[in-house]
């Protein structure tokens, strides 16, 4: 008798470890199918002609960005690396065509991926900068402007990058006063898309042929807000406009909106990790690059 109890307990002893080994398989089997990236992500905005302006002993923006691009390539070979420009390169106060024209093939020349229309681009004529926007190999974004005689946009909408078989959508939408700010012929010639109905038309297209949807805007902070409320798909803004240093990424509900301030006082520098096609976390620093600058 006790030997078959002994039987019955080495039954059951073996079937409860058995059944753990089993259950670790299945919950590991999910961890390592995970798909993790990282993103580093080095962001522009409003920098107004000060690009290529040396400070602090000639070092300009626009190096400070190539130096940041190098450190990361050195620690990895193999880094997932977006840059990207919020718009408004142009300066309004020493207003030159010759500087924004050097500004946007010095972006071009550093690697971008891509620039939004600020609302300052225009200053000499929308259709003179969609000339200049088309001797570069980096896009430059706005789906608000449609050509009525091509009855196409004037530039693109969205582009689709991949790293890693995660598919990114970056959009690109401007604000109002572009258009306003037109000549009355030129105004003639195009069709101007509001922020809604701008992103509304290609909304399908970008939840088809993307996995992330990141807005590069240049609206301002409280219109970025609105816009996070209205389509939470959008996980990421890399906003402009308003000139805000936001020191720390601000959340409105699930998305995550940056600003790195204005006339190219400092960059953003974010580490983005994507798991499984959607954004876990984002780790933003604004590097503040002038010496004499106060942190607000």
């Amino acid at each position: 008798m006790n030997r078959n109890n002994n039987k019955i307990k080495l039954l059951i002893l073996s079937f409860f470890y058995l059944s753990a080994i089993l259950f670790s398989a299945v919950q590991a089997a999910p961890l390592k199918n995970k798909s993790i990236i990282e993103i580093e992500l080095i962001h522009t905005n409003d920098t107004h002609g000060n690009l290529q302006k040396p400070f602090d002993e000639g070092i300009t923006l626009l190096k400070n960005v190539s130096g940041f691009k190098n450190m990361i390539v050195n620690n990895k070979k193999d880094a997932h690396i977006l840059m990207l420009d919020a718009g408004d390169i142009t300066s309004y106060k020493d207003v030159s065509f010759d500087t924004m024209e050097s500004d946007l093939h010095a972006l071009d020349a550093a690697g971008y991926d891509a620039m939004t229309i600020g609302n300052h681009e225009i200053d000499f004529g929308l259709y003179k900068f969609s000339e200049l926007a088309s001797t570069i190999k980096m896009p430059v974004l706005c789906a608000n402007i449609i050509d009525n005689k091509t009855k196409t946009y004037l530039f693109k909408p969205y582009i689709i990058k991949t790293f890693a078989k995660t598919r990114i959508a970056i959009v690109g939408i401007t604000a109002s006063n572009t258009f306003t700010a037109l000549s009355d012929e030129e105004k003639q010639k195009i069709t101007f898309l509001g922020t809604d109905e701008a992103y509304l038309k290609i909304r399908s297209e970008l939840k088809e042929k993307a996995d992330i949807i990141i807005h590069l805007s240049h609206l301002g902070l409280p219109e970025d807000r609105e816009f996070a409320k209205k389509f939470p798909e959008v996980k990421l803004i890399i906003g402009a406009h308003s000139h805000t240093f936001l020191n720390e990424p601000e959340y409105i509900g699930k998305t995550c909106i940056l600003n790195a301030g204005k006339f190219g006082d400092c960059l953003g520098k974010a580490k983005i990790k994507i798991v499984n096609n959607e954004i876990m976390s984002v780790d933003e620093q604004l590097i503040y690059l002038k010496k004499t600058f106060l942190k607000k």
